[in-house]
């Protein structure tokens, strides 16, 4: 797909998101940013122009974000970046690793009537941005923690840990434990996941399908996907940039 045929999509899936008035706004701010996004290739500058808190909407439901990024929630909801080779309407547990301000939290809560989702992550500025976004929904049905997911040695973790002593590393068996079965795990936890994902994986025996945003700068994404599929999962992947996304379904 060239960048206008691109960029004709991008626009059309914010606007069908955005009531018209926020359309505009962010139109506008293409005008504004040109420059920027033919340099770039991007609509990131539209998208910082336009800012991090807004309103859209999805299924009937009006959506109040703060502390995110409208190029965020169209990769999300318009490109449906983590269930493109997936149904989750049926789910009954969802798990959130690194949820960040919840924009999949939101996503999953309106897609998956029924499910519970536990919502991981390890900034706590963060989650309480995620508890807001979900405010005018079902909060009922999420359940927060604030716990780092990855290894606890790296530079990152161990900051993150001087600032908040009381952090501890997520304990994804015994989630598994409580729930009995994950039927979907949607993983973004910035390279995190290279240590999540190696060793013994006989805890995914209880998981029915996992979306992981996989980062290569911080391990070997070849090695991982070797792993994921010794624990019996089919494998896709779709490149995006440097990075991609691994989806896993069981065999």
């Amino acid at each position: 797909m060239n960048i206008l045929s691109r960029t004709v999509t991008e626009v059309r899936i914010v606007a069908r998101l955005l009531p018209p008035v926020a359309f505009a706004r962010w139109a506008r701010g293409m005008l504004l940013a040109a420059s920027d996004m033919f340099r770039y290739r991007s609509l990131g500058p539209v998208d910082r122009l336009f800012g991090g808190d807004f309103t859209f909407r999805w299924k009937g439901q009006e959506i109040l974000i703060e502390r995110s990024d409208m190029g965020i929630v169209r990769e999300i909801y318009g490109h449906r970046c983590y269930v493109s080779h997936r149904d989750i309407s049926t789910a009954r547990n969802i798990l959130d690793l690194g949820c960040n301000t919840g924009i999949f939290t939101t996503f999953a809560l309106l897609e998956a009537p029924e499910a519970r989702i536990r919502a991981v992550d390890a900034q706590r500025d963060l989650l309480q941005s995620a508890r807001n976004n979900i405010a005018r929904l079902d909060s009922s049905r999420v359940t927060f923690e604030c716990a780092f997911v990855g290894d606890m040695r790296t530079d990152w973790s161990l900051s993150l840990r001087e600032q908040d002593p009381e952090i501890r590393e997520f304990d994804i068996r015994r989630y598994l434990e409580a729930v009995g079965h994950c039927d979907f795990i949607k993983c973004d936890v910035e390279g995190g996941e290279f240590s999540v994902f190696q060793g013994d994986l006989s805890w995914t025996d209880a998981v029915g399908a996992m979306a992981i945003e996989v980062h290569p700068e911080y391990g070997d994404a070849g090695e991982l996907v070797a792993s994921l599929r010794r624990a019996g999962f089919r494998v896709d992947i779709e490149r995006h940039g440097t990075w991609g996304y691994v989806f896993c379904d069981r065999c």
